[in-house]
């Protein structure tokens, strides 16, 4: 409490006593009175009470990573016969078509008209042809606080003289909706391509321990508190005391989520997932939101290497 608001309630005691004392003085009786403590409240006290929303999650126990790895790699499937077939490379509106008959309708109608923008570098000529198209990578995540598919293809052509161009599509899809799509020509990292033979995949359970475990040991509200008052500062000894313990590789990001839920970090809500193999063999990245109001929220993302079950990073983004 500021320094004002203590000379405040010292002349509100102050005047009260007075009172008081001519109340007894003229009446002989004690006068019955009470001092509205809460005038003088914190506002940010208030505020620390405020009940934050709960946010829709995922929920990892209903996802299987095998389940919907081969649902991608059918899409993958039809794509690739897509694309065999020149006549659906025709126009904008042929590939739109074509594109209909995989994921359903386009919530946007430039979804397909921009894809078609990129491509047409390497389709307008007879002398570069389709080769083929791969999964780099998949996952889930919610839009509008609906259960939703991450995707990420590479597409690949082939001119004849032997130069290859590679396109990088990232789609969001529901059942029967291509929610989003973007297109990056000539991607940096392209190589990593997930295959069914990638075994590895299904970790999920590995990981909800390991954040689970991290949740239950290193949630302190009553800490979190405590460094509210001296200000906050990631150098404090209890907290530092508290980071040390913490089973992630870079322990730099676990500041901000710790203060970003207040010491709780059951309020961490996960909004999706994407696994790939790039830029490091078996990473799948987790997105949590914090809300820290009842309006603002807060995103941070989780590294979890699954080839070695550890988590590596927390990210603010």
């Amino acid at each position: 409490m500021n320094t004002k608001k203590k000379w405040l309630i010292f002349w509100a005691v102050f005047l009260g006593l007075i009172i008081g004392g001519a109340g007894i003085i003229l009446t002989g009786n004690f006068p019955q009175f009470t001092i509205p403590f809460g005038w003088f409240a914190s506002g940010e006290e208030k505020e620390e009470q405020q009940e934050l929303p709960k946010l829709a999650q995922l929920n990892l126990k209903d996802i299987s990573d095998p389940e919907i790895l081969t649902q991608s790699l059918d899409k993958i499937s039809e794509v690739n016969a897509l694309l065999d077939d020149r006549n659906n490379l025709a126009s904008s509106s042929a590939l739109t078509e074509a594109m209909s008959n995989i994921y359903g309708q386009m919530q946007n109608d430039q979804l397909v008209f921009n894809l078609y923008r990129e491509l047409y570098s390497a389709i307008y000529s007879d002398n570069t042809g389709f080769v083929e198209a791969n999964l780099l990578g998949f996952g889930k995540t919610l839009q509008e606080d609906k259960m939703t598919t991450v995707e990420r293809q590479l597409w690949t052509f082939a001119d004849t003289a032997g130069n290859r161009h590679d396109f990088q599509l990232d789609l969001i899809y529901s059942d029967d909706t291509l929610l989003s799509l973007t297109t990056t020509a000539n991607p940096s990292d392209n190589t990593n391509i997930i295959t069914a033979d990638d075994t590895y995949l299904d970790k999920t359970a590995d990981f909800e321990t390991a954040w689970s475990d991290i949740v239950s040991n290193n949630s302190d509200e009553q800490l979190f508190q405590e460094m509210n008052k001296d200000g906050l500062n990631p150098d404090q000894t209890e907290f530092q005391a508290l980071e040390k313990e913490v089973d992630i590789t870079d322990k730099n990001g676990f500041y901000d989520l710790f203060v970003a839920t207040r010491g709780d970090l059951r309020i961490a809500y996960l909004e999706s997932f994407f696994n790939s193999n790039s830029p490091t063999d078996g990473l799948t990245t987790y997105t949590y939101r914090v809300p820290t109001s009842q309006t603002d929220v807060e995103s941070f993302t989780i590294s979890y290497d699954r080839l070695n079950a550890k988590i590596l990073s927390i990210t603010k983004n």
